[in-house]
């Protein structure tokens, strides 16, 4: 009966324990599902079972010990029946089971707000107040603006450079390689003459004026402005808008504008993706070169300035006000900078400046442990989900490396993702704070030994219960290793005390 009873709660405890293994996987159990050592060992108790072990059906876990001290068990209680069998008097009782450690968790990932570079870019079209360059199509003055349009199109960042240092209005403009800009007419109007733009406001003195040509539409013009400033047209393009827009790329030499119009014509508008995609990117290296090289020291067409911890940097107010709200405000609005074009930022190394610029002028955003943070912080305050997203990436990453590699984290360390969660909490960076939370609960003993107090003092009491409730390795594996271990030596000393009696026999044997 009692071997039966045995035999009946293995099988138990082999479907029931694939619920405590769950968090394993990735699945999120209910805790009142979960099936610990403890109640375990009490329905063991209540069935007058023999032993208590678990196994899995997924890792297998356990089972080969479950059989082998099954066995065990059988055989000692024949041993008591044949007490005179020299085999039987070999065989070990039931040995302890070591509890099963569950793998440590990793740290949560961090996904990245979608980018709204491409539409801020567009949205620059109806933008008439820092319009550097405009054009006449067909007697209609269109406001555009030279940063991006040098950006996008490399021959008008050539046109304009050679109009501007030669002020002549030949209808050609010749480059230093040779190569001919055709369409483009620069016009050197009297500061009195200039006529007005489409705002209804008289184009400035230093403002480049540009005739097109007349065989090109406004209402192409008009759609070429739009793919030079996004690389895409984001509605279908009607059959008969076709013709002129394939006649106004010809013209002013856009290839790869004549090889989406090719392919569009063609209905191959899958090619089309790549071509947008190698545009993107080309788009993004040409700011680059004309404003983030040699840290924003020599801009292009810039007119206003950041300052930073006494270091002025030169910005072109399009693009940022165009990718941030707060900076549009600044400068639009009734404010100190509005007046003077130049706005401060007190408290702001200049690393952390012109990281910010990068991320404002290219999407992108190279980070250094220095002062990833204070990044962070600065795009809570301008209200950029997105850098703040990268940056929490960039220190998530770093966590990661400290979680997994026992030799780099040290008492430093782990007091400083303490405060990391604090500042976390405070510039609403949630991502970096569950990072920060699971890392905590990763190496929980190592951290209360090392700054309990520290600890308790920091963190607020709902988020120290999640830690204690999500700590690896768990409480009931610390209080079943050491039941393990005690169990593990009791039975390490009955052995010794059999091999004890066993060379005392054989002396008395050898002794007579």
């Amino acid at each position: 009966m009692k071997r039966a009873r045995l035999f009946l709660y293995f099988t138990i405890l082999y479907h029931l324990k694939k619920i405590g293994l769950r968090d394993h996987f990735s699945i999120s159990p209910n805790p009142d599902e979960l099936l610990l050592p403890e109640h375990g060992r009490q329905l063991a108790k209540e069935i007058e079972a023999s032993g208590y072990y678990e196994t899995s059906m997924i890792n297998n876990y356990g089972v080969n010990q479950l059989f082998e001290n099954a066995v065990r068990m059988v055989l000692v209680q024949r041993r008591k029946l044949r007490f005179w069998n020299s085999q039987l008097r070999q065989v070990l009782k039931p040995q302890a089971q070591k509890p099963y450690l569950l793998p440590k968790p990793s740290l949560p990932d961090i996904l990245i707000e979608t980018s709204t570079y491409w539409s801020d870019m567009k949205s620059n079209l109806s933008n008439s107040d820092y319009a550097d360059v405009q054009f006449i199509v067909r007697g209609t003055v269109v406001d555009a603006h030279s940063i991006i349009l040098c950006a996008a199109w490399p021959r008008f960042h050539e046109f304009i450079s050679a109009s501007i240092v030669t002020n002549t209005c030949d209808t050609t403009k010749v480059n230093d390689n040779g190569n001919v800009v055709i369409g483009l007419n620069f016009i050197d109007f009297k500061a009195d003459n200039r006529p007005e733009s489409q705002s209804n406001k008289k184009i400035p003195a230093d403002n480049v004026v540009v005739e097109v040509d007349q065989r090109i539409t406004l209402r192409a013009f008009l759609k070429i402005l739009e793919y030079l400033y996004s690389c895409q047209f984001d509605e279908p393009l009607e059959p008969d808008i076709l013709i002129e827009l394939l006649t106004a790329s010809d013209i002013l030499s856009l290839e790869r504008l004549q090889l989406i119009l090719a392919n569009i014509i063609d209905r191959k508008n899958y090619k089309n993706a790549s071509i947008i995609n190698d545009a993107k990117q080309k788009f993004i290296g040409r700011i680059k070169m004309l404003c983030t090289s040699q840290h924003f020291q020599v801009g292009f067409a810039t007119d206003a300035t950041f300052e930073a911890n006494n270091a002025i940097i030169p910005i072109n107010r399009i693009i940022v006000t165009s990718r941030c709200d707060v900076i549009a405000a600044m400068f639009n609005g009734g404010f100190l900078e509005s007046g003077l074009q130049h706005a401060k930022f007190p408290g702001i190394c200049k690393d952390t400046l012109l990281s910010f610029l990068e991320y404002l002028y290219t999407d992108e955003c190279q980070l250094k442990s220095d002062y990833a943070l204070e990044v962070l912080i600065l795009a809570n305050q301008f209200c950029l989900p997105r850098l703040v997203n990268i940056c929490e990436s960039f220190l998530a990453e770093e966590l990661k490396e400290f979680d997994n590699d026992y030799h780099l984290r040290n008492w430093a360390v782990n007091k400083d993702v303490i405060q990391l969660l604090r500042i976390s909490e405070m510039h609403n960076a949630f991502n970096l704070r569950a990072c920060c939370v699971a890392y905590v609960s990763n190496n929980f003993i190592e951290i209360q030994r090392q700054h309990h107090k520290f600890f308790h003092e920091a963190i607020d009491c709902v988020t120290v219960k999640k830690i204690k409730d999500d700590r690896w390795p768990p409480s009931w594996y610390s209080a079943e290793l050491q039941m393990y271990e005690k169990e593990s030596g009791k039975t390490n000393q009955d052995m010794t005390k059999n091999g004890s009696k066993k060379r005392r026999q054989k002396r008395r044997l050898f002794k007579y």
